[in-house]
C-alpha cells in the first residue's frame, strides 16, 4: 500500500508501535497543517557520491521515480521561495505551485498545491524566472523512512523529512554519503542566491 503513494508530497509514515490515540492525534494534526497551509518539515540533506552509489537497487518493485523540472519565480518577496514545478510519472503530468521558506533544517510551507497546465504556463509567463532546475527523484521507504534521491546534472542528494518515531536514523547502505548539508547552500541555492545579489534583491 506504501509503494502506491510512496511520491505523494505528503505521504507520511506512522509507526504501528505507537497508540491508536497517538496515531490519531498524528494523523490529525498533519492533516490539519495540510489543510491550513502551514506545513513545518524537517528536511534533512546529505550529498552523495556518484561514482561509488549502487543505485541499480532500486526498481519498480521498491520505488519510484519522478522526472521533475522546477521553475524558481523572481517574485517581489525576500521571505519566502516561489516555485513552481513540472512532474512526470508513468506517462502522466502534473503542476504544482509551492511558497516555502527553509530555516535551519525546517521547512516552512505556507502554499502546496497542485494548479493546471494553463496555470502553470501563466505563472511561467507573468513572472521572471530566476532559475530552472531538473532532477529525477526516486521515492523509496527504508527502515520505516521515507527517502527521496534527488539526481541532478552534476550532483545527487539524499532527503528525508526528519521521523521522530525512528529512535536512531540509518541511511540506505548503498549510497555512498559525502557528508550532510542539512544547513548549507546547495548548489542550487548558490545560484539562486548569486542571481538575487546580481538583481539586487537582497
Amino acid at each position: 500500500t506504501s509503494l502506491a503513494w510512496i511520491a505523494h508530497r505528503n505521504l507520511k509514515i506512522i509507526n504501528s508501535s505507537i497508540s491508536l490515540e497517538e496515531e490519531t492525534k498524528i494523523i490529525i494534526d498533519y492533516i490539519k497543517e495540510i489543510l491550513n497551509g502551514n506545513q513545518t518539515k524537517e528536511i534533512r540533506k546529505f550529498l552523495v557520491d556518484n561514482n561509488t552509489s549502487n543505485y541499480c537497487v532500486y526498481n519498480d518493485n521498491n520505488s519510484e521515480t519522478l522526472f521533475i523540472t522546477e521553475y524558481f519565480l523572481g517574485y517581489n518577496d525576500n521571505l519566502y521561495n516561489h516555485v513552481i514545478s513540472k512532474r512526470e510519472y508513468d506517462n502522466e503530468v502534473s503542476y504544482i505551485y509551492t511558497i516555502y521558506k527553509e530555516e535551519d533544517d525546517k521547512r516552512v510551507i505556507i502554499k502546496d498545491k497542485k494548479i493546471t497546465k494553463k496555470e502553470y504556463f501563466k505563472l511561467l509567463s507573468q513572472y521572471k524566472v530566476i532559475d530552472r532546475t531538473e532532477k529525477t527523484e526516486i521515492n523509496f521507504i527504508e527502515n520505516k523512512q521515507k527517502f527521496k534521491l534527488c539526481i541532478y546534472e552534476d550532483y545527487t542528494i539524499l532527503e528525508l523529512e526528519e521521523n521522530k518515531l525512528n529512535d536512531k536514523l540509518i541511511l540506505p547502505s548503498n549510497l555512498n554519503i559525502i557528508q550532510e548539508i542539512t544547513n548549507s547552500l546547495t548548489p542550487v541555492k548558490k545560484k539562486i542566491r548569486k542571481k538575487e545579489l546580481n538583481n539586487g534583491n537582497i
